[in-house]
């Protein structure tokens, strides 16, 4: 038998008491899940709708216990979101493990106070969010892959763009988080580009794209609200971002309060917000759009 080994130190405390924390975990978990509505996709083929709103409901069922978990446990919240995790994969993984032992180590002492424990539990939640989410996408991944033409996918497929698009917003702002706390580096040595080309299917120009549309995206914070808000997409934001470059950055401030007025958002639809997007960045630079004019018609000439 391989030598048990020996307890870590990153922490300076022994695993007893994450062991513990993880058994309660578990425990709360399982009478969530007791709880937790299900549904058959066998047995009602191709309702996406109701495929969605079962793994959210889900999802908010294992989210409350994580939390209960956490504030009962009054330990490490990284541990509490892996044994959320290994429960939904149906797995139990290690306690400890060298990538959350490398985070701990990177990020300091764990839950040495109320406020560190409580951002351990907070981060532990997010993951066992995100992993719900990529549960449920894999779930409708599996649905979509029946070609037969049921009920449910018109809606589903509306619904499916506006889901996605709330996760490109999340992932701009949690990539804007990474990068302004510098958790990359910390952690792992690299900055967050070199991290991706390493870790993501992302090529060099759509890591690129990420990290400066949560850098644009930081100088307009009403354009950001109007995302996380659900009134532009994910398309319209990098138009948006393509027009705001042309404007001086010392303006573009002006350009970010056409986004203050949510109802007007409401009302435009989405090739009418561009256009006044367009119109306001011309009247932002008046000297770019003259230039932009006489090339033009230098261009008409030449080609006569």
């Amino acid at each position: 038998m391989p030598a048990t080994p020996p307890p870590t130190h990153s922490t300076g405390r022994t695993r007893a008491p994450r062991r513990a924390a993880r058994l309660r975990c578990y425990r709360h978990i399982t009478i969530a899940r007791e709880h937790a509505p299900t549904y058959d996709t066998a047995a009602r083929p191709g309702t996406y709708a109701a495929a969605a709103t079962a793994a959210t409901e889900a999802s908010h069922t294992r989210t409350l216990a994580l939390a209960v978990a956490g504030r009962s446990a009054g330990s490490t919240g990284p541990a509490h979101g892996a044994a959320g995790r290994d429960a939904a994969a149906g797995t139990d993984g290690p306690v400890g493990s060298g990538a959350t032992d490398g985070l701990d180590a990177a990020n300091g002492p764990i839950a040495g106070n109320d406020s560190d424990g409580a951002a351990d539990v907070a981060s532990g939640v997010l993951r066992d969010a995100i992993a719900e989410a990529a549960l449920a996408m894999r779930k409708v991944s599996a649905l979509v892959a029946d070609e037969r033409v049921v009920s449910g996918q018109l809606e589903g497929l509306l619904e499916l763009l506006q889901a996605v698009d709330r996760g490109q917003q999340a992932t701009v702002a949690l990539t804007d988080r990474v990068v302004q706390s510098g958790l990359a580096e910390r952690s792992t040595a690299l900055p967050l580009e070199g991290l991706l080309a390493m870790s993501s299917r992302l090529p060099h120009t759509e890591r690129r794209a990420l990290v400066r549309t949560a850098e644009q995206l930081r100088a307009m914070p009403r354009l950001a609200a109007a995302w996380q808000a659900g009134l532009v997409s994910h398309a319209q934001v990098r138009v948006i971002l393509a027009e705001a470059r042309r404007v001086p950055t010392n303006r573009r401030h002006e350009l970010d309060a056409s986004f203050a007025d949510h109802t007007r958002l409401a009302r435009l639809g989405p090739d009418e917000l561009l256009d006044a997007i367009a119109e306001r960045v011309t009247a932002l630079t008046p000297a770019e759009t003259q230039r932009r004019e006489l090339r033009r018609i230098e261009r008409r000439f030449l080609a006569l």
